[in-house]
């Protein structure tokens, strides 16, 4: 099936071979290849980073969006347990954190409650939405892609006309580098 990688504990795994286990080309393009182009749609589509907790804050947002009636704006208070779940954060401090470091990366911003002042609402900010559900739209792209490398294992560039250049990654493309 193609060359095999030896992955295992200590620096001298390769010798090692108890501790080992053999990943092929198969098992390596299914497990790291989505995730990598994942991480690249981010990047392609917001121009920079967007950490994976960061992420999970705004999926955190929509899914209280939805929960509440009449899709109302989530405030604190119903966004930091959703945060401290979605994140297996076990403080509200921390994810009262995290929240707020999504804010102030300019993804969320927030409002003031027309009927309690005090109460803060948090909100995509401009244009994230759409980036968003760019993304969405890219993972399925991403599916498809990871599914004809995974038919195509001699290609090293099976599926590369789908997506930008910026996102398509391939492991096998990558060790001839």
């Amino acid at each position: 099936m193609g060359r095999t990688f030896a992955v295992g504990a200590g620096t001298n795994a390769l010798q090692k071979k108890e501790h080992a286990m053999d990943i092929d080309l198969h098992v390596a393009r299914k497990k790291l290849n989505p995730v990598i182009m994942v991480d690249r749609a981010w990047r392609f589509e917001f121009g920079h980073v967007v950490p994976y907790r960061h992420r999970k804050v705004m999926d955190c947002v929509v899914l209280a969006v939805a929960q509440e009636p009449g899709g109302a704006l989530p405030p604190l208070k119903r966004l930091v347990p959703l945060v401290m779940e979605a994140l297996d954060v076990r403080s509200q401090q921390t994810a009262e954190k995290y929240i707020d470091e999504t804010r102030m990366s300019g993804l969320l911003t927030t409002r003031r409650s027309s009927t309690d002042r005090r109460v803060i609402h948090y909100v995509f900010a401009e244009g994230v939405l759409e980036k968003i559900m760019r993304v969405e739209d890219r993972v399925r792209v991403i599916h498809e892609v990871v599914g004809l490398q995974l038919a195509n294992m001699d290609d090293p560039n099976a599926g590369y006309e789908k997506l930008p250049a910026g996102i398509y990654f391939n492991i096998t493309s990558a060790q001839a580098e």
